[in-house]
């Protein structure tokens, strides 16, 4: 699987070796080269890799539980986990379906939606609970209001219309990197809306936010104004409920 993290690792070796590869090479290089350099960086060596050295693609059975699929997703801090049916001699692999822990969440919205109180740790405030992982930057002004909100998937939108290709990394700021997001995403001139939760509010009802696909955290604010509090991940969720 090519993953996010993937994109991320990309352009930073990019940025450190810009000057050996032409635009032309970028463009044709493989997803099985680019596993290849990720297995030599991760060992720090440039010798061939042997196939007992690459790692085994992570992956769940269609009889395994949700928590059991949750926590693998956890422990191995990725985001997808393809669901496999093996014949019974292994000769026949069929992908199911994708994993993902906003697909297990709605789930557990729906078991519990009509019936919150019998799960009182749902009713907690969230602010109560030991929640909170740097999942994206929070952009705020001199006074601690919020103005913007930068993201990994704001990192990978880089790649649309080869905008890595015209930037180097530790000369953009932040103001420009929300500009290119802006521009990869056809809204310059747009307002970018955030969902946001008060620390008042329940654990269910960060919950239900949260199981919503498009809606991958949630900005704590203090409430009557846009002051930054803090950050609410799905990952927080799950490392709160099943770690």
């Amino acid at each position: 699987m090519l993953t996010v993290s993937d994109f991320l690792l990309i352009l930073t070796e990019l940025h450190k070796n810009r000057p050996m590869l032409t635009n032309e090479e970028l463009e044709i290089h493989s997803i099985s080269a680019w596993k290849e350099e990720k297995i030599k960086l991760n060992r720090k060596s440039d010798k061939p890799i042997p196939p007992s050295f690459r790692s085994p693609l992570i992956q769940a059975g269609p009889h395994e539980s949700l928590k059991d699929v949750a926590l693998r997703i956890l422990q191995n801090k990725i985001s997808t986990v393809p669901i496999i049916h093996s014949s019974q001699d292994g000769s026949c692999l069929q992908l199911l379906h994708l994993a993902c822990l906003p697909g297990i969440l709605k789930y557990i919205c729906r078991h519990f939606r009509h019936s919150p109180g019998t799960l009182p740790l749902l009713q907690q405030p969230v602010g109560s609970l030991p929640l909170a992982q740097i999942s994206s930057i929070p952009i705020v002004d001199d006074n601690g209001f919020l103005l913007d909100v930068y993201s990994r998937s704001d990192i990978t939108s880089l790649a649309r219309s080869n905008a890595y290709d015209r930037i180097q990394l530790d000369q953009t700021n932040m103001h420009q990197a929300l500009q290119l997001a802006y521009e990869a995403n056809n809204a310059i001139n747009a307002h970018r809306q955030w969902q946001t939760c008060l620390r008042s509010d329940s654990l269910h009802v960060v919950m239900e936010r949260l199981s919503d696909p498009a809606v991958r955290r949630l900005i704590v604010i203090e409430a009557g104004s846009k002051r930054l509090e803090g950050i609410i991940s799905l990952r927080d969720v799950f490392n709160y409920i099943l770690v």
